[in-house]
């Protein structure tokens, strides 16, 4: 299971600013104080394992008699041969950070909040281009990440991917309700084949399931950061 290299994953407060809308003050200090804690306690990792697949009407075959099923995912593979999957976390010490801070301080816990999405964000982007590169050669296009939690991909599906991978080299495992451990983490799918059109990007919003997703306010009725103005 190819481990993909760990980047050097540098957020940049003008890119925090553009999500949370305002700054000044106590929200500067927060700014600086998170983009610290993410430069000292992010340790990107990821990993990715491809598999044939066999579709048939709503299914989706893959080895060792495994199969997935949803409508929308068989859409966006259309033409795919293969299918990745995709584990990537800036791992669990930051999570552990971000989680303490938005417990004990309200303004700098959802700040801190907004840089680790993206730092997760640039590292699953970094991870996409690698692996694009890696099936180049073999002349293989890629779907964006496909995630589950989108349309009928729901994510109890995860358990499928999942029991695909070498769990003994995980860092990252499935919790309640298949959500992810730690929170700061990302399992995707990637449609890999000759005769797509190929995606220029690895993230696409149509392609993802996180609607509380602070990283694109349209999504929430235009709202960066709900309540940020009314902290003190």
């Amino acid at each position: 299971m190819p481990n993909i290299r760990e980047k050097d994953i540098r957020v940049g407060a003008d890119a925090v600013y553009e999500i949370l809308t305002t700054g000044g003050g106590d929200v500067d200090t927060a700014v600086e104080e998170s983009l610290q804690i993410a430069r000292r306690f992010a340790r990107p990792r990821g990993f990715y394992q491809a598999f044939p697949i066999e579709m048939d009407g709503n299914l989706i075959g893959l080895p060792r008699e495994h199969v997935l099923e949803s409508g929308w995912l068989t859409e966006k593979l259309a033409g795919c041969s293969q299918l990745a999957v995709v584990v990537l976390t800036v791992g669990q010490a930051y999570s552990r950070e971000v989680d303490t801070a938005r417990q004990s301080d309200p303004l700098t816990g959802r700040v801190m909040d907004v840089v680790a999405h993206l730092a997760l964000k640039q590292w699953g982007e970094a991870a996409w281009e690698e692996i694009r590169d890696h099936f180049r050669a073999d002349g293989l296009r890629l779907t964006p990440y496909l995630h589950p939690g989108t349309a009928d991909f729901t994510l109890f599906q995860l358990r499928t991917l999942f029991s695909l991978l070498d769990t003994e080299s995980l860092d990252v495992e499935l919790g309640r309700g298949c959500r992810l451990i730690p929170r700061l983490s990302m399992a995707a799918v990637i449609g890999l084949g000759r005769d797509i059109a190929g995606a220029s990007g690895g993230h696409e919003c149509w392609a993802c399931g996180y609607f509380d997703c602070i990283l694109n306010p349209a999504k929430i009725g235009g709202r960066a950061i709900e309540g940020l103005d009314n902290i003190d």
